[in-house]
């Protein structure tokens, strides 16, 4: 059929038509015959004649008497017939293909030679943001040089801003933060500032195993008299944590709390050496021993304690100088002093020697005896005692109850014995009937009379009271003309009822009397 042109109809145009062979003609035939293959009009698809082949429905167990057209593949020596799974999905052996690869089932052990299939990644320099959404399958991602791109998950620190917060709290206001699973972290770092003072505990920093009982609270005060700021630093305690705020009596102007959470161990808190520490600042807490060398040379041996746990010292000598239990010295025993951040060593060698003067045969050694108890037996050497100079004139200094006051001596020694107060007098001059004030009111003193001087001029009765028309200190005395009375007494003839109280004469009459009166002020 090679050069034949076959003319199906009267509109065919010249070309060359595929055809073939009949299969019904003897294989040897001379001249078979030739057909032109059929295509459809309108699909334009090959037609193939089916006739003579087994109809089989889809899912049907397969039969070797069936007949038809199988679709075969190469695996590049043998056709081999493509199969299909239950679905009629061809089957594709992923496991053995392209490099030869086998399967291994888990646990089995690398072993020179071993064969796989190569897995590829897409190259994503930048690493840029994927559209799929969660859940969706994506691939694996490489940079320029083929690294795989990957993710450490929770590394270095992130704030927490669930108990973040810069808004301000009113009176008494309260900040509850969020509970925040601290699983993946180490420490937690917390800081605060505010303008006024937190409640008395206001900072609580709350630990909880189960975001619902905060079983375990560190409260702290917020005094901004005393610092803007706080930060603390805490381990992780148990999985959840939160922050509890409560401000004191003053609204805030601004408030500032920040939360951190960290994957490592921050450095712990640090204040300047010449800070004052409150109780509730942090801390870590310490223990170690005090090691020494003996005499300055050799091995290091821990310093010794007291069972009470107090650091021993001793005066240890440096040579023989020092004769132990004899209380003898020479120039190479150690000397301590004992002085003010002044030292004076000259000072403290004269007071040495003046010590040395106090010695007496009778206590064979420089001593000081007397402080015996009140009403107690007498006992030790007696103490020589001085005293402070001053005038007959001049009125000591008045201290409290049971305060120590010095001696008072003349200026030519001789102890000072006083009544105890300085004497005073008012004159008595007055003509009229009611209160006459003789003695002013004397804040925080009563007027104590010791002597009274008296006569009058006419027919009057007169008596003593404490103030105007108050407490009568006498009973009323009648007097007539040229008549009156004197009378004295050191301890006292009478008082005033209260102190800050006038001394006041009262007459019955418009009738002049005359005399003095003299007195003392005495403590209430």
């Amino acid at each position: 059929m090679g050069n034949e042109i076959f003319k199906p109809d009267a509109n065919f145009k010249a070309g060359g038509v595929v055809g073939g062979y009949s299969s019904s003609d003897a294989a040897e035939a001379t001249s078979p015959t030739k057909f032109a293959l059929r295509i459809n009009p309108t699909t334009l698809r090959l037609l193939v004649d089916v006739n003579g082949a087994t109809t089989v429905t889809d899912g049907e167990a397969v039969d070797g008497d069936d007949t038809g057209t199988l679709v075969l593949g190469t695996d590049g020596s043998n056709y081999q017939i493509l199969s299909t799974d239950s679905d009629g999905h061809v089957q594709v052996d992923v496991l053995s293909g392209g490099g030869g690869g086998v399967q291994y089932a888990t646990n089995i052990a690398y072993a020179d030679g071993n064969t796989g299939t190569m897995a590829l990644a897409v190259r994503d320099d930048a690493l840029t943001t994927l559209t799929p959404a969660d859940g969706d399958f994506v691939p694996v991602r490489t940079n320029s040089v083929g690294a795989l791109w990957s993710q450490i998950y929770k590394v270095g620190s992130v704030i927490d801003s669930g108990n973040t917060s810069t808004t301000p709290l009113g009176i008494d206001g309260v900040f509850t933060g969020t509970g925040v699973d601290l699983l993946g972290y180490t420490n937690i770092t917390v800081q605060i500032a505010s303008d006024v003072d937190s409640s008395a505990t206001g900072i609580s920093l709350e630990f909880s195993p189960d975001n619902s009982n905060w079983d375990e609270t560190h409260t702290h005060f917020f005094d901004f008299s005393n610092e803007s700021s706080r930060k603390f630093q805490l381990p992780v305690h148990a999985r959840y944590f939160r922050v509890v705020y409560t401000n004191g009596g003053a609204e805030q102007a601004y408030f500032r709390l920040q939360t951190i959470l960290h994957t490592g161990t921050p450095i712990t808190t640090i204040h300047r050496l010449d800070e004052d520490l409150a109780p509730d600042r942090s801390a870590q807490v310490v223990k170690s021993i005090l090691m020494a060398q003996a005499a300055g040379s050799g091995n290091f041996t821990p310093i010794d304690s007291t069972a009470g746990g107090n650091l021993k010292v001793s005066i240890q000598e440096i040579s023989d100088g020092l004769d132990i239990g004899a209380g003898n010295a020479d120039s190479e025993t150690q000397r301590v002093s004992i002085s003010t951040d002044d030292v004076n060593l000259s000072g403290i060698l004269a007071d040495t020697a003046i010590m040395s003067e106090w010695d007496n045969i009778a206590s064979d050694g420089a001593s000081v005896s007397g402080d015996v108890a009140h009403d107690g037996v007498d006992a030790g050497e007696p103490v020589k005692i001085g005293g402070k100079a001053q005038t007959h004139l001049a009125a000591p200094d008045e201290v409290a109850d049971n305060d120590r006051v010095n001696a008072l001596l003349d200026r030519v020694g001789r102890q000072a014995v006083y009544q105890g107060y300085q004497l005073k007098s008012a004159a008595i001059n007055d003509d009229t009937s009611g209160d006459n004030e003789i003695v002013a009111a004397v804040a925080t003193k009563r007027i104590r009379v010791l002597a009274v001087a008296i006569v009058s001029d006419g027919t009057t009765d007169v008596r003593w009271e404490s103030g105007a028309g108050g407490t009568a200190l006498t009973g009323q005395i009648p007097l007539q003309a040229r008549e009156g009375y004197t009378i004295s007494n050191p301890w006292g003839l009478f008082e005033t009822a209260a102190v800050n109280t006038a001394l006041s004469l009262e007459l019955t009459a418009n009738i002049l009397v005359h005399g003095w009166v003299t007195y003392i002020e005495v403590d209430d």
